[in-house]
This record gives C-alpha cells, sequence and structure tokens, in this order.
C-alpha cells in the first residue's frame, strides 16, 4: 500500500502526487482511491499507462431539478450540445486557463421547454460546460454504476480512507 501524507498547496494534492508514487513501477496495477485523485488529467495519465482504476469518480453536481451535464448530448468533433428537450445549440471552442468549452441554451428554447423546471431556474437559459477529457469521466461515471465496480471499490475501500489520505495499489506489499 502508498500511503500520502498531508501537505499544503496544490503541488501536494493527492492527484498532483499521484503519479510520482508509481513512476518507477513496470507493471498495470488495479489503483484504488477515493474521488479526491478522480482529476481527468490523473485518470488519463494511469489509463495510459495500462493500470485499472477503481477510483471513486466526483458527482455531478445537478441542476435546479435534477438534469446534470450527462444528460446532455454532447458532440465535441460536431461542436454541438442537444439537451434532454432535444434543443441544440453550439459548443464553443476552448477558452479560458481550462480550456473549457461552453454551449449557451437561450432563454427563447429553455421558457416554454416542458423540461425547463428539471434543467434551470435562470432567466437567461442554461449554460453547460464542457471540460476537456469530459469523455473519460463520463465513461468513469458509468464504470462506477457497474455492479461489479462497485463490488470490487467496496470490498478494497478500506484501505483507502480519506482520513489517511491512502490510495491503494493492489499488488504492492503492504508499506510498515
Amino acid at each position: 500500500m502508498i500511503t500520502l501524507r498531508s501537505a499544503a498547496g496544490a503541488a501536494h494534492h493527492e492527484a498532483a502526487v499521484a503519479l510520482d508514487l508509481l513512476n518507477e513501477e513496470t507493471q498495470a496495477f488495479d489503483i484504488l482511491a477515493d474521488s479526491a485523485y478522480s482529476t481527468a488529467a490523473l485518470r488519463a495519465a494511469l489509463i495510459e499507462a495500462g493500470h485499472r482504476l477503481l477510483i471513486k469518480p466526483a458527482a455531478l453536481r445537478k441542476a435546479a431539478g435534477g438534469f446534470t451535464l450527462d444528460d446532455f448530448r454532447i458532440d465535441a468533433a460536431a461542436d454541438t450540445v442537444t439537451c434532454p428537450a432535444g434543443h441544440s445549440t453550439v459548443l464553443l471552442p476552448p477558452g479560458g486557463k481550462h480550456h473549457q468549452r461552453k454551449a449557451w441554451f437561450t432563454a427563447e428554447q429553455c421558457i416554454t421547454c416542458p423540461l425547463r423546471s428539471r434543467c434551470t431556474t435562470a432567466k437567461g437559459g442554461r449554460v453547460v460546460t464542457w471540460c476537456p477529457h469530459h469523455d473519460l469521466q463520463e465513461a468513469a461515471r458509468q464504470q462506477a454504476a457497474d455492479p461489479t465496480w462497485q463490488a470490487d471499490y467496496r470490498r478494497w475501500r478500506s484501505r483507502c480512507r480519506h482520513a489517511s489520505l491512502a490510495p491503494s495499489v493492489r499488488g504492492l506489499p503492504d508499506s510498515p
């Protein structure tokens, strides 16, 4: 088991140091961790290295009545976003520090929509923000809904309690 110790600052965040703990390993592992390790960049790097992830995905915030980002069809290649009611809008090019893409559903699209109460309370319509690696995070949420994944995670999660900031790597000997 690899245990992270608490430290201050973004450079010491769990997701920022996790790869350093595995950088000399040559075999693939089952990586067990809580949602603090669920950043898109870390997921991408661990998957690229061939590891199997049992990392609890971060929960999506629901809008006023219940729709989350995963309820929208986002086609990054076609630059479109379609809401649960079937309205479509343009997905703008990446911008800002985090290279996020935004899509605005106008007040005209939302005001008469029968699903509006489950989507937004904003008078100006709904804004959807798409982040790089969205597909990877969405796949993680879908994977976490699988009963087999849930059973594996529950079986091993006691080794990665957030109180000790301890991600576990099956296949390594326990540290003293």
